[in-house]
């Protein structure tokens, strides 16, 4: 039987690949049904996401990075199996066909997990905050 954390490291491994395919039926999923994600640093002022709002936010964004060369990079991934947490820092990147240009920013993902580390329970997303607003602007308009 597979411990908390061998079941934490598969999961982190599911997830990351459905958020680099785009999958948000697959990445929802891996997520308990009360799941948060928060956008960082409180800065940039983004509300907490449950899984609707994720859902929704990566919807608008798919058809931007869906079907194309986007790609995560992991750096590093830290698991700490006592708190049912990993942190994974990584580079995402895509060549896009928007008014934004090509796409690259650092990021660090703080996962959480259930107790036996068969689902995410919250997501902390830390990203470049000057990129990325810059960027969003551009895609905008």
């Amino acid at each position: 039987m597979p411990s908390s954390l061998d079941n934490q490291k598969e999961l982190l491994q599911r997830a990351i690949a459905a958020e680099e395919s785009w999958d948000l039926d697959l990445l929802i999923s891996l997520r308990t049904s009360d799941a948060t994600h928060q956008l960082l640093p409180k800065t940039l002022d983004w509300p907490e996401l449950d899984n609707a709002g994720v859902k929704e936010h990566m919807g608008r964004l798919a058809p931007v990075f869906k079907g194309g060369d986007y790609k995560i990079e992991i750096y590093s991934t830290v698991h700490d199996a006592e708190a049912h947490q990993a942190s994974v820092y990584c580079m995402q990147t895509a060549t896009t066909a928007t008014p934004a240009g090509d796409f690259a920013m650092e990021t660090v993902w703080l996962f959480s997990f259930t107790e036996d580390g068969t689902k995410i329970t919250s997501v902390k997303e830390f990203v470049d905050s000057g990129y990325l607003t810059g960027w969003l602007a551009k895609l905008q308009g």
